[in-house]
């Protein structure tokens, strides 16, 4: 028998779990922005999780939460515009109801990406 042939095979791209558009498709915002019925409403609240004050960054992580259970469109416009990365930071706030709020709504955000993977 003869040995399997060992040249380099090029490696699949990874499956991208977040569904951030990549940095290649610079279209991807904009279509988000343009589909999303809520995306007048997306940078404010994105605004306010950076807050000075405690009330504006729970009420921006509530809302965060809300808006995530919309519709794809709003869904994909906040990860565009980094709603992880904001939320994560919140994690470690000085507040504790802002990190419950912080993790609910990452917990949101990974529930319904959950339901919408292929197989699920």
């Amino acid at each position: 028998m003869g040995k399997a042939p060992s040249g380099s095979k090029r490696k699949p791209r990874r499956h991208n779990p977040v569904r951030v558009p990549d940095s290649h498709l610079g279209h991807g915002v904009k279509l988000a922005e343009q589909t999303s019925s809520k995306g007048g409403q997306v940078i404010p609240v994105l605004d306010k999780l950076d807050s000075p004050e405690v009330e504006d960054r729970r009420w921006a992580c509530a809302a965060v939460s809300s808006l995530i259970q919309n519709d794809a469109s709003t869904r994909r416009l906040l990860q565009a515009k980094g709603v992880v990365d904001k939320l994560v930071t919140r994690l470690s706030d000085t507040d504790e109801d802002v990190i419950a709020e912080a993790t609910g709504s990452l917990r949101q955000l990974s529930f319904v990406l959950a339901l919408q993977r292929p197989g699920s």
